[in-house]
């Protein structure tokens, strides 16, 4: 790809934080929201750029680009910024998930979990959040998570990346994560 960057301001004038709480929420997780969303809309931009259309370069002026064209980039944007926090939430399960087998190592078996149980107690997650930690270690889909609780997809992602964010922090002040450590 030649120059992406007039394309990628075309998408940035248009993305707001303080209107997108949800994209907020998830930047902050992992820093300043407008920092790290200048860091991560190139590399989003052009991945959704080249993904819906790898034969079209990019668009240098905006009368070289629709309106829905436009909205329709902005909008996969985010949802690849926003799922990349989820991601990041999903590492944390899929390390708890990597526990010792049961068998193997007793004593490491044993002490993972205590850890787990450090960790949860320490994150002071509330009801909710512990349910749905306990859920998401079972089970990647949160519209099925949603539907054993009775509540919307989007309140089952919500709560997971309040709690994850609290499970990172006891993590970091714990002293089980250099890399939380330094963020």
């Amino acid at each position: 790809m030649d120059d992406i960057e007039p394309l990628i301001e075309m998408v940035r004038e248009r993305i707001s934080l303080q209107k997108n709480k949800r994209l907020r929420e998830a930047l902050s997780e992992r820093g300043d929201p407008a920092v790290r969303l200048a860091k991560e809309l190139p590399a989003a931009v052009a991945i959704e750029w080249g993904e819906e259309y790898p034969d079209r370069e990019p668009p240098v002026y905006e009368d070289e680009i629709s309106d829905e064209e436009i909205r329709s980039l902005r909008r996969r944007v985010v949802r690849r910024l926003e799922k990349q926090s989820d991601e990041e939430a999903d590492k944390i399960i899929r390390a708890f998930g990597r526990m010792p087998a049961s068998g193997i190592d007793e004593d490491a078996e044993f002490e993972a979990r205590e850890i787990v149980e450090y960790l949860v107690w320490a994150a002071g997650l509330s009801e909710s959040e512990r349910d749905v930690f306990q859920l998401s270690q079972e089970i990647d889909d949160d519209g099925e998570i949603a539907e054993i609780m009775g509540w919307k997809r989007e309140t089952v992602a919500k709560t997971r990346s309040r709690g994850m964010k609290k499970l990172r922090k006891a993590a970091a002040e714990g002293g089980f994560s250099e890399k939380l450590k330094k963020t």
